[in-house]
């Protein structure tokens, strides 16, 4: 087995770094949104005469969050010089980056995110709010989510932000803010509309995974969305057994095989040997990596919308392997 590839050292340098624009924007509005945190802190201690005299102004730099904030404010300009720079039609950026900037930019969008989710939560509470206006809006958080765990991000450990807590207002200019916890308790959580939008045929499959889809969604369990994948595919597993007369002991890439493989398969989906074949490798992926990452390790932050599409896929093949022509049993 490879052993994991030690993280870079934070002034480790990404050269030609490609990102989408909106991609881009998005980090630049977390990065904007952090800066603000730190900057009313120090405003507010600054409104403060007594508070403002002991910590004076040529100690100043010396506190951390003023380091903070003068970090935070150096990548906004950075990331701002790269939009400008990069004009008006663009629609990517290629850019350096330090793998210490990478943490940067993926903490603060971890904290952006949150704030996004609890602002949706309020805009949830609205009696008159469409429930495909949620699903918009979450489809767009889950895209940014899933943007902060990939290529230069995914092996980036966060980085230990200055601001842990985001309070929120009930949207009036006047009202007070609130604990995290008070705003949750008060916000009505609507019913999960993720499976409106991928029609999952196999009542096996209904039956064992969008229930268990709903709830994690609902409750924000997103850690524990790979137990969907799981139950799908070891919806998969059993089914082919069954239509094959395969042992139980026979599992994944070798139930494959045993099913689609070989010169006398014991499911046949077509005719042409390429396409029997191309069928074989099919389910191999699948097992392979699909089903082989969630058996053996727990994989956490996966998106709703991607477990439904894999789901979707399962049942698929669920509905492939139902129209199979069936080799008798010796």
């Amino acid at each position: 087995m490879s052993e994991e590839r030690a993280e870079p050292p934070d002034h480790h340098e990404y050269h030609w770094v490609s990102f989408n624009r909106d991609t881009f924007e998005f980090y630049l509005a977390a990065v904007k949104f952090y800066d603000s945190l730190l900057t009313a802190d120090m405003e507010a201690i600054e409104q403060d005469a007594d508070l403002k005299l002991i910590l004076g102004e040529r100690q100043r730099s010396t506190f951390e969050i003023d380091r903070e904030t003068r970090r935070a404010q150096r990548v906004r300009t950075w990331m701002e010089g790269q939009i400008s720079k990069g004009g008006a039609d663009a629609s990517d950026y290629d850019v350096n980056i330090s793998h210490g900037w990478v943490r940067f930019i993926k903490s603060v969008c971890g904290l952006y995110l949150a704030h996004l989710r609890q602002r949706r939560n309020v805009l949830a509470s609205r009696a008159n709010v469409s429930k495909h206006a949620l699903h918009a809006v979450d489809q767009r958080i889950g895209h940014f989510e899933e943007k902060t765990g990939l290529g230069v991000f995914r092996q980036a450990s966060p980085w230990p932000l200055m601001v842990e807590d985001v309070v929120i207002t009930d949207g009036q200019p006047d009202s007070p803010k609130r604990d995290l916890a008070e705003s949750f308790s008060q916000v009505r959580a609507p019913k999960p509309v993720v499976i409106d939008t991928i029609e999952i045929l196999d009542a096996d499959l209904r039956k064992r995974c969008l229930d268990l889809l709903a709830a994690f969604k609902e409750d924000g369990q997103h850690d524990r969305l790979d137990t969907v994948v799981t139950d799908a595919t070891r919806v998969l597993e059993n089914r082919l057994r069954r239509l094959s007369g395969a042992a139980a002991t026979c599992i994944g890439l070798e139930l494959a095989k045993y099913c689609f493989g070989g010169s006398a398969p014991r499911l046949t989906v077509s005719e042409v040997a390429a396409e029997q074949e191309a069928a074989h490798l099919l389910f191999r992926g699948v097992f392979g990596f699909i089903r082989n990452q969630v058996h053996h390790r727990l994989v956490e932050n996966l998106q709703p919308e991607r477990v439904l599409q894999v789901v979707a896929m399962i049942d698929y093949l669920l509905f492939v392997a139902d129209g199979a022509v069936r080799k008798e049993a010796s």
